[in-house]
């Protein structure tokens, strides 16, 4: 069971932080979880690289599921839950940031567009704002 754990958190940190590199890339500064970007960058490199790291290096990991590894199923159901919660993980805490910082109402921009701007919150409640008022 460790080893499954183990396998969690690295994809979930690998995960995290291609999310963060997708959201530089793009200039989603609504994903940012560090708000300048060169920060962001480093923290996001740091997070890809040292779960690599981390994962291959400090044990041997090339075990087959009958010698205490993961079989395919399983490896594939921990790696949709390490990616699902780095994107889900990244949307609240950039939004409870955004929150606490006070950041002002936006206008509604449709699509991913909106990230550009404000946090995932804030755009879904401008888009049902916009709805609501149509």
């Amino acid at each position: 069971m460790p080893f499954a754990l183990d396998y969690l958190a690295f994809i979930f940190f690998a995960s995290l932080g291609v999310v963060q590199l997708a959201a530089l890339n793009n200039g989603l500064k609504g994903l940012y979880l560090v708000g300048i970007p060169i920060l962001n960058l480093t923290t996001a490199l740091a997070l890809v690289l040292g779960s690599f790291l981390w994962f291959f290096l400090w044990e041997p990991r090339n075990l087959p599921d009958t010698g205490g590894g993961l079989d395919g199923n399983r490896q594939a159901a921990l790696s949709v839950i390490g990616s699902v919660g780095a994107v889900l993980f990244t949307l609240v805490v950039t939004s409870l940031r955004a929150i606490v910082s006070r950041e002002e109402r936006v206008s509604y921009i449709p699509g991913l567009e909106a990230l550009r701007s404000s946090s995932y919150f804030a755009a879904v409640q401008s888009t049902f704002r916009s709805l609501w008022t149509r």
